[in-house]
């Protein structure tokens, strides 16, 4: 196999950031894991000396151009960021401050140190961004992402994920947790649906973005992702896990369903077929083929219960370890 080089991966503390160094490993001759959050010390030397760890928070421009400069990093994953929606809405300066700015950031290293290709972690909520500030910051992101992308060199993407099954703060974290601790889980949004991707099936499509990066240039890239009712996955975690549930109201700004794509972007989305997944583009420019009339045809298949059922207990590849 021959090695794409150096992957620089942003946020890397995280549930997705870790887990994609895993699966992505053998693509790369080294992998920089870059987080606020990793000491000085983090560095594990049993670990496959593949990896490099930086403390790094991305609204440093300076200590970010520093690390590209020594690094050269061919291929970058953008993945740190606010993500918490409740945190986001109570802390909007701050969201739109690390999720804008500090992309900004990132862009303008990549350009200067002549990346070949950088891949913002997106949301599924950037379809309609009025439905909260974190929506709005990751929509603010693929716009900038599309603009440095036709003023460079370096190939800028988007990829809008679902809810991966088992992050951290995700429905079936959550649960868990409150199981663990008074056997009662209290959910917000029963009558909901929602996008799930497992995090292997994230790294999976990862891999497939980096084997074709020039022809997901210059749009924010959708994976086909199946949906799911909020109920329907309580009552198979219950089946599986034992415990109860309460219905509380929904809160603000938490919608009824997830969309793939915005009723405003589906004339400039098209569609392509690599290795047999599906996946939509979103740019700026209108499309000569309509896709469809309405959300509901983006609104992903529906899970089987046996699907729902293996993503329940189903655990994502082992996380790389070191100390955060």
């Amino acid at each position: 196999m021959t090695s794409k080089g150096t992957l620089l991966i942003t946020g890397a503390s995280g549930f997705v950031g870790r887990n994609l160094s895993i699966h992505l490993e053998p693509l790369f001759s080294k992998i920089i894991l870059c987080s606020r959050n990793i000491s000085e010390d983090s560095f594990d030397h049993s670990v496959n000396s593949k990896y490099l760890f930086a403390r790094m928070d991305i609204n440093e421009a300076d200590k970010i151009e520093k690390l590209f400069a020594e690094n050269k990093p061919d291929y970058v994953i953008h993945s740190a960021g606010i993500r918490d929606i409740r945190y986001a809405e109570t802390h909007p300066m701050e969201c739109l401050q690390t999720n804008i700015n500090g992309s900004v950031h990132i862009a303008k290293a990549a350009i200067k140190n002549e990346c070949k290709a950088v891949i913002g972690i997106s949301s599924t909520r950037a379809a309609m961004p009025v439905s909260g500030i974190y929506g709005m910051s990751k929509s603010f992101m693929e716009r900038i992402f599309y603009d440095f992308n036709a003023q460079s060199d370096v190939q800028f993407m988007n990829v809008r994920l679902g809810n991966i099954a088992w992050a951290p703060s995700s429905v079936l974290d959550d649960w868990k947790i409150m199981l663990d601790a008074t056997g009662i889980i209290k959910t917000t949004g029963y009558n909901m649906s929602r996008l799930f991707l497992t995090i292997n099936e994230t790294a999976d499509i990862m891999d497939v973005i980096f084997s074709n990066s020039e022809k997901f240039a210059g749009f924010t890239v959708v994976p086909d992702m199946k949906t799911a009712k909020i109920g329907d996955i309580l009552h198979k975690f219950i089946e599986t896990f034992g415990g109860q549930y309460e219905s509380l109201p929904p809160l603000v700004p938490e919608k009824k369903d997830d969309y793939l794509i915005g009723q405003e972007e589906i004339s400039y989305t098209k569609s392509v077929r690599l290795d047999n997944r599906l996946f939509y583009l979103v740019s700026l420019v209108k499309q000569d083929e309509l896709l469809a009339n309405n959300l509901d045809f983006f609104q992903g298949m529906k899970m089987s219960d046996t699907e729902i059922i293996q993503m329940i207990t189903g655990s994502p590849k082992k996380v790389l370890s070191y100390k955060i």
